[in-house]
């Protein structure tokens, strides 16, 4: 089964930045996308350099996965459920050259046309996939590897990449004009077969495999994806109500960030939806914007007394009847009718629930620390979490929740990532306790 240099399980912001700079170093990478991060939901980012009119999130992942996809790297549509560490030395299998064909039982992924028999199907012209992922490239059959792009070859259970030629038997191999790694895969040229193992880029030379082992990240419905790195940048799931309303109106006139949109509020009549003393405080954090809000206590959740005393004397209003429906067209917030059939008129929303799901539970699996509410600790300079070899990125890390510094994050990530796969050196990690 095809082993890659890197998975990254998250296709939101931090995990395509990580996915565009891992394949400009030509690693092997896959991207397990579930498709329901934040940036799926947001339609408007106004805090970003560049973007003074705001970009959605949609925007940024679709021209983030064609930029990754420039470089190779794979993409599997699904929602990760397992990782766990295995003893070095997986199944192996090979790839033929140019050929269309399909794949009978396994993973696809965004691609142009065909099937896959026991593996991942990944962008290109056409090929079959037996046992293994296919990327972009110019065609080529594979049944138990990847064939990245380049002009044909075989891989018999590894990854082929660009280069000048060269065999590899079993270990990676650096990137360079040629020459033979034991236990690893060739760069792609005008021939030659590959061993087992994924390469790493580098300056040349011959580099023997260690002893490291691989991580096992398992998909909904049993399919299992394989590599030496591992980067976790799943995010968090934001608890919100399920209004139909609701969605089109997110990151237009419906927020949930004050750090990033409390200008949006900037002198307009803006309803705080939320539950207890989340969306109180809430309410409190946007007074600098606006002083025409209300806080609708959507779940009648009580407040702290000391909260409740802020709100009074802040002159915000709590209303402690629940919300029936969200009153909008085309992304545009007019109010929301109450159920007690109360209609409060109002030009901006913010959602402050509580209770937001922290996607660390692959990190969990894994032995990583995590903190006390459930962010994955990781070093600061490295974004190494306290397991060798498994990164951390973006939201699901303990910071300040930004597109830009998720953006960044993975960035930072995938600088290490490629260190530890050439310099085969101890990095820091975060600490264990």
């Amino acid at each position: 089964m095809r082993v890659y240099e890197c998975a990254i399980i998250g296709g939101g912001i931090a995990g395509l930045q990580a996915a565009i700079q891992l394949g400009r170093y030509r690693h092997s990478v896959v991207v397990v996308d579930a498709g329901d991060g934040r940036s799926t939901l947001c339609r408007g980012y106004h805090n970003l350099l560049g973007w003074p009119d705001g970009v959605s999130g949609e925007a940024l992942r679709r021209a983030g996965r064609e930029q990754a996809l420039r470089y190779g790297v794979a993409f599997v549509d699904g929602f990760a459920v397992a990782a766990r560490r295995e003893a070095a030395g997986g199944a192996n299998g090979r790839s033929t050259g140019a050929e269309k064909g399909a794949a009978e039982a396994g993973l696809r992924t965004e691609g142009s046309g065909g099937t896959a028999e026991a593996g991942l199907l990944t962008k290109g012209s056409g090929g079959t996939a037996e046992a293994g992922p296919r990327t972009e490239g110019s065609g080529g059959t594979a049944e138990a590897g990847l064939l990245m792009e380049g002009s044909g070859g075989t891989v018999e259970a590894g990854p082929r990449t660009e280069g000048s030629g060269g065999t590899v038997e079993a270990g990676p191999r650096t990137e360079g004009s040629g020459g033979t790694a034991e236990k690893g895969v060739r760069t792609a040229g005008e021939g030659a077969a590959t061993g087992a193992e994924p390469r790493a880029a580098g300056s040349g030379g011959t580099a023997e495999a260690g002893g490291e082992g691989l991580f096992v990240v398992t998909l909904e419905g049993g399919a299992e994806i394989r590599a030496l790195r591992l980067l976790i940048a799943t995010g968090v799931k934001d608890r919100i109500p399920d209004w139909p309303e609701l969605r089109p109106c997110l990151g237009i006139t419906a927020f949930i960030c004050p750090d990033c949109d409390g200008w949006e509020t900037s002198g307009r009549r803006t309803l705080v939806l939320g539950a207890g003393d989340a969306g109180a405080s809430l309410a409190l954090e946007l007074a600098p914007w606006t002083r025409d809000i209300v806080y609708v206590n959507h779940e009648l959740k009580a407040l702290d007394p000391a909260v409740a005393v802020q709100l009074r004397e802040a002159g915000i209003p709590m209303v402690e009847t629940p919300v029936r429906r969200l009153l909008a067209d085309d992304g545009r917030l007019h109010g929301v009718l109450l159920e007690d059939g109360a209609l409060l008129e109002a030009e901006r929303a913010f959602l402050g629930f509580g209770g937001n799901e922290v996607r660390s539970s692959l990190a969990a699996m894994l032995g990583a620390r995590l903190s006390s509410n459930r962010h994955i600790e990781v070093d600061p300079r490295t974004k190494l979490t306290s397991v060798p070899h498994v990164w951390a990125a973006g939201d699901v890390t303990a910071h300040s929740e930004q597109t830009a510094i998720a953006m960044g994050d993975g960035l930072q990530a995938a600088i290490w990532i490629h260190k530890s796969l050439t310099l085969r050196e101890p990095l820091p990690a975060a600490p264990r306790r």
